[in-house]
């Protein structure tokens, strides 16, 4: 941070009152209203956020369909475990909460002190992927040390806040005021904090602006939906494009499909990361005006030129373009080989085929594929996978099979089934992978 204009001489009104809680000496109570703040009510939400999700878990372990599931998505045969898990976290997060320590500990035993803001500001306390995930807002104060009598300076930060959060927050504190800071006798330089900063108290510190809620369930509600239903969607753009993926088609054929999900899928989500990006900035200029003007904290750059991309930089930007058409066009094509099957109502044509192999595969202990690699009779040069489950691969005994191939609804040939020959030589597998 830069420093502030000058702000005269350091001298604390002689009226100057700390808040109620610390007109006790040591060791203090805790007063009912500290357990309002954001601190606690941040608690609260943990203990409730791991009771939903141990309970979602329990119940979905009991469900069959969770259960097939699971031996594809590997973590879903651990669901009974992960919610047992997630109570008890619940059970100690409740302990915490009820428990004095953590920043009650400042109240019960620390010393508190008149400081002076110098300077306020946001900054950024972490990026992930060249964007900022969460902040913290840094205050600069100035107070005569305890043990040394001589004036200090020093810079103390908020408790970290979301991205998500941050435009809804703003501070109690003005540059130039005179405020409360509070240390512990075991070691005042490093456990200095701004008392407000400590999110005890609802009405000091960090607070909400213009009285918008930070967060609540609705807002968590449809967050949680809206990454189910992206990585859902992903997920199966997988599973139909090794399922239901044509087993003879053009690059005509598939262009067409591919150039339009590009535009209507891939070119919308460009402009909405473009354009919340220059919004973001936008926005950020005309509250750091509005906050120089107020004496208010300021929001600081992140570090790297901002623009278009925000803190992507040209050449990840480009990335992000390409990405972004790429993704709208194959999840096209994915969305177009699930319709060309499951509209297909078209008569199966049975071809013979050779089984090459039979592989159960395992991406990084989490995904697990069955695989049934085969060959046309007809077609010996050209290697084709089928993507099959446990049940349905363990009835391989022999190395022939019948493929029911369906026309599909687009035109697109594809293969609805593999049913091995029983009256054939016994199958004898290659290499089954694990990787």
């Amino acid at each position: 941070m830069q420093p502030s204009n000058d702000l005269g001489r350091f001298e604390p009104p002689k009226n100057y009152e700390f808040e109620p809680e610390f007109q006790e000496q040591p060791p203090r109570s805790i007063p009912a209203e500290l357990r309002l703040g954001r601190y606690a009510r941040g608690k609260r939400k943990a203990v409730w956020g791991f009771l939903v999700a141990g309970a979602i878990c329990l119940i979905s372990s009991l469900l069959p369909i969770v259960r097939t599931w699971g031996l594809y998505l590997l973590p879903l045969q651990y669901l009974l475990w992960i919610g047992i898990g997630c109570f008890v976290i619940s059970v100690l997060q409740l302990i915490s909460y009820f428990w004095s320590g953590g920043p009650y500990r400042y109240v019960k035993e620390g010393m508190p002190m008149v400081a002076r803001i110098h300077d306020l500001a946001l900054r950024v306390k972490t990026m992930v992927n060249g964007q900022p995930q969460t902040y913290q807002f840094v205050a600069r104060i100035e107070y005569q040390d305890p043990t040394t009598g001589q004036l200090s300076v020093v810079d103390t930060p908020s408790n970290d806040i979301s991205a998500m959060f941050k435009e809804s927050l703003t501070t109690s504190y003005k540059v130039g005021d005179y405020a409360t800071a509070v240390y512990l006798t075991s070691d005042p330089a490093k456990t200095l904090r701004l008392y407000g900063f400590l999110d005890l108290r609802p009405d000091l510190g960090v607070v909400r602006r213009d009285a918008r809620p930070e967060g609540g369930l609705v807002q968590t509600v449809l967050l949680v939906c809206l990454l189910f239903g992206f990585f859902g969607a992903l997920f199966w753009n997988v599973y139909a494009y090794s399922r239901y993926a044509p087993v003879e088609t053009s690059f005509s054929q598939l262009a067409l499909p591919f150039a339009i999900g590009a535009l209507i899928l891939g070119a919308p989500l460009l402009a909405f990361v473009i354009g919340h990006s220059i919004r973001e900035e936008k926005k950020r200029r005309k509250r750091n005006e509005e906050a120089l003007a107020r004496g208010e904290p300021i929001e600081l750059e992140s570090g790297r030129k901002r623009g278009w991309f925000g803190g992507y930089g040209i050449l990840i930007g480009l990335v992000l373009i390409a990405g972004t058409f790429l993704l709208g066009g194959g999840t096209m094509l994915c969305w177009c080989f699930t319709a060309n099957a499951l509209l297909d109502s078209s008569p199966g044509q049975l071809r013979p085929v050779a089984v090459d192999d039979l592989i159960m595969r395992t991406h990084k202990f989490i995904f697990r594929e069955y695989l049934i690699k085969y060959h046309f009779l007809d077609e010996k040069e050209e290697k084709r996978e089928f993507l099959s489950a446990p049940d349905h691969i363990s009835q391989f005994n022999t190395n022939l099979a019948i493929a029911e191939v369906h026309s599909g609804y687009f035109g697109w040939p594809w293969v609805k089934d593999l049913k091995p020959v029983k009256k054939a030589g016994r199958f004898e597998p290659g290499n089954r992978q694990q990787d």
